[in-house]
């Protein structure tokens, strides 16, 4: 086999992309496999996501097939968990703290089977940690990675009087493996009351926001959400569809989600 290379799967911040004015529970961002650096022979053939948003929590189903297409290697991979404005890393007495995450929930399968995986502090950032595990593959060997986790729902005040929730899933990690990736599908499914459907999807380029990112949704109604993502979703009641095939993800392919903009009564 080999030499074991490590793989980042999962969350990464985008404070340069998206400046933040005021997290109200901290902004988590969930995302594509990505290694440390290139890989020779282990592709990314296809991902779906699911993301179910619901009143306080976003669940997520991650389903990745992975194919190798050399000789027998072994690669760890790791999903990382991270929240801007939530991370916690020391005690109250300045303590360093031992790693733990900002998820609610976190499993992952290989092939349908249950795989156990240990919690890391990353090396460089100490407020990122890994859900980490190997993969054993063979030679020219495909393997169905799943992984899937829960998170709070970030949310932001603005400066114009109202309240914004945000989502994030991040697809530019998927860069670093063997060549493009071949298919890329992320399903968004709101499940909240107060955005009974249809949806009205806004690209998020062309309404206005103020100088920190924030778009003000509020003025299209409550069932707006404002999107960036790979491609023009398709809307179906209250459920959004990004789809793209044979792409090397961008940070401009990421999806960020603005939505639930409600005005603050004095």
């Amino acid at each position: 086999m080999t030499k074991t290379t490590f793989a980042l799967l999962g969350l990464l911040t985008l404070a340069a992309t998206i400046p933040a004015r005021a997290d109200d529970g901290g902004i988590t961002f969930g995302g594509s496999p990505r290694l440390l650096s290139g890989h020779q022979t282990v592709a990314m053939e296809s991902e779906v996501v699911t993301m179910d948003i619901g009143e306080n929590a976003v669940t997520t189903h991650c389903r990745f097939v992975f194919k190798n297409h050399g000789p027998a290697c072994t690669v760890r991979m790791g999903f990382p968990d991270r929240a801007r404005g939530a991370n916690v890393i020391e005690d109250e007495t300045g303590k360093a703290m031992a790693p733990h995450g900002t998820f609610q929930s976190f499993t992952s399968k290989v092939d349908g089977k249950p795989v156990k995986t240990e919690v890391l502090k990353d090396a460089k950032t100490p407020s990122d940690v890994w859900h980490a595990k190997t993969v054993a593959f063979g030679a020219n060997q495909t393997h169905i990675v799943e992984d899937d986790y829960k998170t709070d729902i970030g949310g932001q005040m603005t400066d114009y009087g109202s309240a914004v929730h945000q989502a994030y899933y991040v697809l530019h990690t998927g860069s670093s493996w063997r060549g493009n990736i071949g298919r890329a599908e992320v399903i968004v499914r709101f499940h909240r009351k107060t955005m009974p459907g249809p949806l009205k999807a806004l690209d998020m380029r062309k309404i206005s926001g103020n100088a920190d990112g924030i778009i003000k949704l509020y003025p299209y109604g409550q069932n707006a959400v404002a999107w960036s993502g790979p491609s023009t979703p398709t809307v179906s009641g209250t459920t959004l569809r990004f789809v793209r095939t044979n792409f090397n993800p961008q940070y401009s392919d990421d999806v960020i989600l603005h939505f639930g903009d409600t005005k603050i009564k004095n």
